[in-house]
């Protein structure tokens, strides 16, 4: 069930009636890009602890969720009535600093809690809110199994704790996805390293977009995945695959600009040498005009006034002078 366009967060007391409804038998509820907001997920989250709710996921995505919202929801999971297995909080206003991801990760290791796949992706969560996810997973009762933390600007330091849990017994995390983050080939070295572990259960990885990681990144995690399945093998290879495109983007982009640049070159040079070879006919023609004017123009009159034979005579002069220069 979708509901895209829906007044909130009224239209969540309605759901929370509906899911309180012993003959409604939805499992699957994808509540994404509204406006539920903290008031409306308290109400869900009083939904969910019905004993007649038979939900087990839930996509809150892009719904303006802050960390009061997330405690809602953290205190709804630790519920036995509670079904919940696969939640999405991706592009919320989730932070480590009014604590949402520490009560997070507390719901998490507790026994009541089902979640076994969590979206976190494109919050604003930082080295802090990684470590504290990151002990969480190492406990046994945590069963969480796929882990989006996708565009939360993570560095090599959330690496260092995420690979600490990796390596734990406990964790039972198959699919991790750190793509669009910061991550260096400091942080991949860490990640080499917690592949070639035994306790480490990961078979899909994605790191790409993460823009500071070089081919001899991807190059370590590629010698240091003999537990990862071919298929997630490219997906490690495609953070060099988008670099190598972003690059031969702006090679092929300067090339054609160069192109451009020469081709305008060439038309101004020759724009100038026809500029120049009709400067030299006008002055050509103006020359000729200028002799054939002189020419056909009469004698200034003399200062002092000549009697009519003089003045023919003169003419005669110049017409012979003009015929015997052309």
């Amino acid at each position: 069930m979708h509901l895209s366009e829906f007044h909130w967060p009224v239209g969540c007391l309605e759901i929370r009636k509906l899911f309180g409804n012993s003959n409604c038998k939805l499992s699957s509820l994808d509540l994404s890009v509204n406006e539920i907001t903290d008031e409306g997920i308290k109400h869900l989250s009083e939904a969910l602890t019905n004993s007649n709710c038979k939900l087990n996921s839930l996509n809150l995505s892009d719904n303006h969720i802050t960390d009061e919202g997330i405690k809602h929801l953290s205190e709804a999971l630790t519920n036995s009535n509670c079904k919940l297995s696969s939640l999405k909080l991706s592009g919320n206003e989730i932070t480590d600093e009014d604590e949402g991801i520490k009560h997070l990760s507390e719901a998490l290791t507790n026994s009541n809690c089902k979640l076994s796949s969590l979206d976190l992706s494109y919050n604003t969560i930082t080295d802090e809110g990684i470590k504290h996810l990151s002990e969480a997973l190492t406990n046994s009762n945590c069963k969480l199994s796929s882990l989006d933390l996708s565009g939360n600007g993570i560095t090599d330091e959330s690496i260092k704790h995420l690979c600490e849990a990796l390596t734990n017994r406990n964790c039972k995390l198959s699919s991790l996805d750190l793509s669009h983050n910061e991550t260096t080939d400091v942080g991949i070295m860490h990640l080499s390293d917690a592949l070639t572990n035994s306790y480490c259960q990961l078979s899909f990885l994605n790191l790409s977009s993460n823009n500071t990681i070089t081919v001899e990144g991807c190059s370590h995690v590629a010698n240091s995945s003999g537990n990862i399945q071919n298929t997630t093998q490219s997906a490690l290879y495609e953070c060099h695959n988008q670099r190598a495109t972003k690059k031969t983007f702006w090679t092929n982009a300067v090339s054609a600009v160069n192109r451009v640049s020469a081709l305008l070159i060439l038309i101004e040079f020759i724009l100038y040498l026809g500029t120049g070879k009709k400067r030299k006919e006008v002055h050509g023609r103006l020359t000729v005009f200028e002799r054939s004017s002189k020419c056909s123009s009469p004698a200034k009159p003399a200062q002092e006034p000549e009697g009519q034979d003089s003045q023919q005579e003169r003419n005669v002069e110049n017409r012979i002078s003009c015929n015997t220069r052309t």
